[in-house]
């Protein structure tokens, strides 16, 4: 009886040690639960996925260099968007010394580069509005300069006359043509893809001055 009672009492603190680790570990394994949920989710930024590549709906890192790869860059992110920006040129118009050379043969001009442009500016894309040179629906203003798509408009600024002096005026001593445009004008460059320079006219010795403000709507 006692050899059979000894035997007893072991396997009865067998089991009741085995049931203490079994309820320590599901104890502790319990309290690593979320730790474990929150390592299943280790590749995820707020339940969004990472990659090295671009996929759809994933995140990409940043190069070694610290910028997006080349290849996130979606040529098609700009169509539909209106960029807007100022344009300004500004000079002297020397005093013709030669009787045969018009004084007002004097030109001042710049460039304007497009932030975005997926289709190739033609003649007659780009214009100034009120110049010899106006593209057709450019219905804003050079406070709210406006574009259709595919069309560079550039809208002068406010001339002297009135009450605006010149030292105010965005445009002074731009020459015009018989019926009243200034002589102004956008001349594509870089074969339309990047954008145009634009050339002003001086209509008289002194100083010459063409603000403006421009828009274009990426196609």
């Amino acid at each position: 009886m006692r050899l059979h009672r000894g035997r007893a009492l072991g396997a009865l603190a067998v089991a009741c040690g085995l049931a203490a680790v079994i309820g320590a570990t599901q104890a502790v394994g319990a309290s690593r639960s979320p730790d474990a949920r929150l390592a299943s989710n280790a590749k995820r930024v707020n339940g969004i996925a990472a990659s090295r590549t671009p996929t759809a709906l994933k995140l990409v890192p940043l190069t070694g260099k610290g910028v997006f790869p080349a290849a996130t860059i979606n040529p098609d992110a700009g169509k539909g968007r209106t960029y807007r920006g100022v344009f300004a040129t500004e000079g002297t118009a020397p005093t013709g010394t030669d009787p045969a050379v018009p004084a007002n043969v004097f030109f001042v001009g710049g460039g304007i580069t497009l932030p975005w442009s997926s289709k190739v500016l033609e003649s007659g894309d780009a214009g100034v509005v009120g110049g010899g040179l106006e593209p057709p629906d450019c219905d804003g203003s050079f406070q709210a300069p406006t574009a259709p798509a595919g069309i560079l408009c550039i809208y002068p600024g406010f001339a002297v006359g009135g009450d605006v002096d010149t030292d105010e005026a965005d445009v002074v001593n731009v020459l015009k043509n018989g019926e009243g445009a200034y002589e102004a004008t956008p001349y594509i460059v870089s074969g339309g893809h990047l954008g145009v320079r634009v050339e002003v006219q001086a209509a008289a010795p002194g100083r010459v001055k063409f603000s403006a403000t421009w828009a274009y709507t990426a196609p």
